[in-house]
């Protein structure tokens, strides 16, 4: 928590440093949870998220005191989407908050890495403008980390297909076997 601490002085209050420090630690696993509860659909969730309501508070207040990040970030994932979830040309909202990173590496430590080299899962290739660099405040400062907000919208740009357009867009994964990778590029609205 020192980085939240120290940084608190300078630009956010104590709680929303901590908040934002919070969201980054992996164990208890706060924004897996917070997160699966943003975007389930039903009453348990609603349920749920009221346990939240001040933390969700907190940690958007804060988010909303940083400047807007611009710029291209990278965000990985071991789920496989439908192919009809992300067409291109179509308009999509994350409900829940979504952390991306400045670093293609760092987001490929989310999807599947198989014997080979081989990576499964899904990668987003987000220009984003809305976004928030939290990195100063986080656990694991080196994911440079950039926050998307809840109900953030984007527009279908491209699936890539080929191994080729993969690396092409993806440079720092060259070295991986992509084909059972899928990945779309978004931009935000």
């Amino acid at each position: 928590m020192d980085n939240g601490r120290r940084l608190s002085n300078d630009s956010l209050a104590a709680t929303h440093a901590a908040a934002l420090y919070a969201y980054t630690l992996e164990q208890p696993g706060l924004y897996k949870t917070l997160n699966f509860n943003m975007f389930t659909p039903g009453d348990q969730a609603d349920t749920n998220l009221k346990r939240f309501r001040d933390y969700i508070k907190h940690t958007t207040t804060a988010a909303n005191a940083l400047p807007n990040f611009v710029g291209m970030t990278y965000r990985g994932t071991e789920r496989i989407f439908k192919q009809s979830l992300y067409k291109p040309g179509d308009r999509i909202t994350w409900q829940a908050f979504s952390s991306s990173s400045r670093s293609q590496l760092a987001a490929s430590d989310f999807v599947t890495t198989l014997p080979g080299h081989k990576l499964s899962g899904s990668l987003f290739i987000l220009q984003v403008n809305a976004a928030k660099k939290i990195e100063s405040f986080s656990a694991i400062p080196e994911e440079q980390e950039v926050l998307i907000l809840p109900n953030a919208q984007f527009k279908v740009l491209r699936r890539l297909v080929t191994q080729a357009e993969k690396v092409d867009a993806l440079d720092d994964l060259s070295a991986y076997d992509m084909t059972d990778l899928n990945v779309y590029v978004l931009e935000q609205l």
